[in-house]
């Protein structure tokens, strides 16, 4: 059939741009997998894609940092193919599918042969490791392989699947190919009735062993959340279930912000299993509101960042909504113009601004809370946990930003 190959570009662009991809400027129509970074602070090669233009031009993506999942894509074009080539591009699917699949299945087993040997050759991690130091966390069943943390990434059988590695600048990778979807780090050994805990990353974890003492399982990403959760639910019938959630406010682009991944992720896996969520909370400031020089915190930006999530496109900043706003726009006038018309500020060119001068503090999980609250805080703010709204109430809330 015949189409327009720039046409169907542009509309697999934009699909990805609404999905939050750091769209590349060469897409690759080959039918595989690819890798581009999401939008946002923490996106590197945060999005797989694939696009094939045989037939009805079609494909799919996913951003792991918005919790969505896997989206199937067609494209905008008329179909003018005959039953005949319908059929046989039918069944030339069908079988591309079930290479796919095989595919997929000798890749994981591939890394997983290479997690085993890995892991087996890593030595146990020590506290003195830069990251570890770094986050105010032990190494709780860890290892260390090449100057690197491993963790094991396992089903709920026990059984090893792959390895997140860290480095000692933070840098975070996986095994190519390793299953990641329902594998989980635990921190301590679950009977049916504990409480388990559910966060994303291990240094969250370990704030939140440290603080409890209870059980934490590690998801590694938001997407995973309720993957992770369904699994020990299964297991874990009669345990209550907590979803120590990251708040991804400042999560946002110099015109308009991006999904709270880590809070919508966390939101649907307490609905899934039955779970109460448990949201960081932080002081708005570090120091005296009378202080012209003091640090705004990223919990101040929570009641306008939800509702402008939902329309991009509002101009939600107004005097007097947030004076500590008003009085910074007021002494940094001529900075703010370089970046926006001053009558058109969005909420994403003042937390840019703020960030890249220093003044905004941007806090997001547990592990931020531990190390500038303490455990006490930690603790209590997770006893505080409560159930998800239904998905009905949260788009309220978001609308009438609460």
């Amino acid at each position: 059939m015949h189409f327009d190959y720039q046409v169907v570009i542009d509309q697999f662009r934009l699909a990805l741009k609404l999905r939050g991809a750091a769209v590349p400027e060469t897409i690759k129509a080959d039918g595989k997998i690819h890798r581009c970074d999401a939008e946002g602070r923490k996106g590197k090669g945060g999005v797989a894609y694939k696009l094939y233009m045989k037939g009805i031009p079609a494909g799919g993506f996913n951003n792991w940092h918005d919790g969505k999942g896997w989206e199937n894509w067609r494209a905008d074009v008329e179909d003018t193919r005959t039953p005949q080539e319908k059929a046989r591009f039918a069944a030339e699917i069908a079988e591309k599918k079930k290479r796919s699949a095989e595919e997929t299945r000798q890749n994981q087993a591939e890394a997983k042969r290479r997690a085993d040997w890995i892991w087996y050759h890593s030595e146990a991690a020590t506290p003195d490791h830069p990251y570890l130091v770094r986050k105010r966390v032990p190494p709780v069943g860890l290892g260390l392989y090449k100057g690197a943390l491993t963790i094991p990434m396992r089903d709920i059988n026990g059984e090893l699947h792959s390895l997140q590695l860290i480095r000692e600048n933070g840098t975070k990778t996986y095994l190519k190919s390793g299953r990641v979807e329902g594998c989980f780090f635990l921190l301590g050994k679950p009977e049916d009735g504990d409480t388990i805990h559910i966060v994303e990353g291990y240094a969250t974890a370990g704030s939140v062993h440290l603080a409890t003492h209870m059980v934490v399982a590690v998801a590694f990403d938001s997407g995973n959340l309720p993957h992770v959760a369904r699994a020990l639910r299964r297991k874990h019938p009669n345990s209550p279930i907590v979803i120590g959630s990251d708040d991804d406010i400042l999560n946002v682009l110099r015109d308009a912000p991006l999904p709270n991944a880590g809070l919508m992720a966390a939101y649907a896996a307490a609905r899934a299993v039955n779970a109460t969520v448990a949201i960081p909370q932080f002081p708005t400031c570090t120091e005296s509101d009378s202080d012209p020089s003091r640090k705004v915190r990223a919990s101040v930006f929570r009641p306008i960042s939800s509702r402008a999530s939902l329309d991009p496109a509002t101009r939600f900043y107004t005097r007097g909504l947030l004076p500590l706003m008003d009085d910074y726009v007021d002494r940094h006038a001529t900075a703010l113009a370089k970046m926006s018309k001053l009558d058109a500020l969005t909420w994403g060119t003042i937390v840019i601004h703020l960030r890249d001068a220093g003044i905004l503090t941007d806090e997001t999980d547990f592990n931020d809370m531990h190390v500038m609250m303490g455990r006490d805080a930690v603790r209590d703010c997770l006893t505080r946990s409560v159930p998800a709204p239904s998905a009905a109430v949260q788009e309220l809330w978001f609308d009438i930003g609460l």
